[in-house]
């Protein structure tokens, strides 16, 4: 009998912003499967060729970091994007930005 949870990525619980006090009966795992992480990507890039222009200065800072080693953790400009939505959605007057990477 094979595993069907072979080859499925494994997401943190914390990622779930759930409260230190939700009661849990048992722990929780959410799961993406190499196949939904193809269908985002390709959306993403679809969506992207005509909603966000093309940002000079990011990709310097995007070819500095590979030229430096440092790995590609960054934000998407689209996540990047709806970061700025949600703060200003909520009238953020300060954000605290844990490590800039190389920008």
């Amino acid at each position: 009998m094979s595993n069907p949870l072979k080859g499925l990525h494994y997401f943190p619980i914390h990622l779930l912003n759930l409260s230190p006090d939700t009661p849990l009966q048992k722990p929780i795992t959410v799961m993406a499967s190499p196949e939904t992480q193809e269908i985002w990507t390709k959306s993403d890039v679809y969506h992207n060729s005509f909603l966000i222009p093309d940002d000079e200065a990011l990709d310097k800072i995007v070819e500095n970091n590979k030229a430096n080693g440092l790995r590609d953790i960054a934000v998407t400009p689209a996540q990047g994007k709806f970061l700025n939505l949600l703060a200003r959605s909520i009238g953020a007057k300060r954000i605290l930005e844990v490590g800039t990477l190389g920008g």
